[in-house]
């Protein structure tokens, strides 16, 4: 149990992490740079995945020789369906909504590509949460399913 919870605090901290370079490196593209918000958006969000699975890698998770194939591709997958459901949700937040006259590195420029931004990494977040309980519970059935057998 101890070792649950040490493993779900080190995830939390890789996640915070890995949200706070997500936001800060788009909003230095965005409000420095004056960098449209969908592609600082997307730039940021691979960044940010690329140091999140880094991490998780080396601090979180231990690498195990057996994992599935298949589990590598979904969780690839999954990246490549956030990244999609972020650059759709920023792209309308910054080219639909956004009030006209609006630019890169204007006050509503910047609230508009956050707001964006969470409510992207939001639908990101129940996704990924919803897919690591499928994940589990699959590899939980296999294990007990192998264990059932050796026994």
């Amino acid at each position: 149990m101890k070792n649950l919870i040490a493993q779900i605090a080190k995830f939390g901290i890789v996640g915070v992490i890995a949200a706070v370079m997500d936001f800060g490196i788009l909003n230095i593209f965005v409000a420095t740079l004056h960098m449209n918000a969908t592609a600082a958006g997307t730039i940021s969000f691979c960044l940010s995945l690329i140091f999140n699975y880094l991490a998780s890698m080396k601090f979180v998770f231990v690498h195990r020789d057996d994992m599935a194939r298949w589990m590598e591709m979904a969780i690839f997958f999954s990246a490549v369906v956030g990244l999609l459901i972020n650059f759709a949700i920023l792209w309308a937040a910054t080219e639909v909504l956004l009030p006209s006259g609006a630019m890169p590195g204007d006050a509503t420029y910047a609230l508009y590509t956050n707001g964006g931004k969470n409510c992207g990494n939001s639908c990101c977040g129940s996704m990924e949460f919803r897919y690591s309980q499928m994940a589990a519970r699959r590899t939980e059935r296999r294990c007990y399913r192998r264990e059932f057998v050796l026994a």
